[in-house]
């Protein structure tokens, strides 16, 4: 092996390492949110008949106690995995379009684990609220480790790890990756594309192209804003 060849596979390995003591760190900023910050009792207050309420679904409610994305998201998933289909999950008689369904996509299947895999002894949420909030942990995460690929690729080892960082602990994205919303499934499917369409660039290929269509079709079907 020559030197060149040494030197290169070192600094990619150092790399490589930083990542992902990175990435470690984003799970744990991410995790502890979920578990100490989304934790605890949840207690929201009807606001038509001032009843108490307190249960996993509730907390993905508004301060009013009002469905949000949130909410539509959990039901919508827990309905989908359960067979009812793509419908408004307050209204199951009635199809819905009004929600990108990137997000319930990625959370059907976490329903489906949740309903037949995770003892209730060990979980006991109907709602699968707690799960749905770990996987969007995970994915948030992930976010973390491609910004830091894209980065390398843009500017050297050193940038990839400050941008990694700085997602790493940026509260506009840890604090939605804690959350049941559309932001996380969707900032992951950009930076993905991001990714592939960067190596497209330097070598376009049948396959890296399909891709990058697919990546931006999957990131438009995360959020209508994009």
């Amino acid at each position: 092996m020559s030197t060149d060849r040494r030197l290169k596979r070192i600094r990619l390995e150092a790399f490589a390492r930083s990542l992902l003591a990175i990435v470690i760190l984003a799970l744990g900023v991410r995790l502890t949110y979920v578990l100490w910050g989304k934790g605890g009792e949840c207690v929201v207050t009807n606001p038509e008949s001032g009843e108490i309420i307190s249960s996993p679904t509730d907390c993905l409610n508004g301060p009013a106690g009002r469905p949000n994305d949130a909410t539509y998201y959990n039901a919508a998933a827990n309905l989908l995995a359960r067979g009812g289909g793509m419908v408004e999950p307050f209204r199951p008689e009635r199809d819905a379009a009004d929600h990108p369904p990137l997000t319930v996509w990625v959370l059907t299947p976490v329903s489906w684990i949740g309903d037949h895999v995770v003892p209730a002894a060990v979980l006991d949420d109907l709602t699968n609220a707690f799960l749905h909030r770990l996987t969007m942990a995970v994915l948030g995460t992930a976010v973390v480790g491609v910004v830091g690929l894209i980065g390398r690729r843009l500017g050297g080892e050193r940038v990839g790890l400050l941008a990694a960082l700085f997602a790493a602990v940026y509260p506009g994205l840890w604090i939605n990756d804690a959350l049941v919303f559309a932001e996380t499934p969707t900032n992951l499917a950009v930076v993905l594309t991001m990714f592939v369409a960067l190596r497209a660039r330097d070598r376009p290929t049948p396959a890296r192209l399909t891709l990058v269509g697919f990546g931006i079709g999957m990131s438009a079907l995360g959020r209508a804003v994009m």
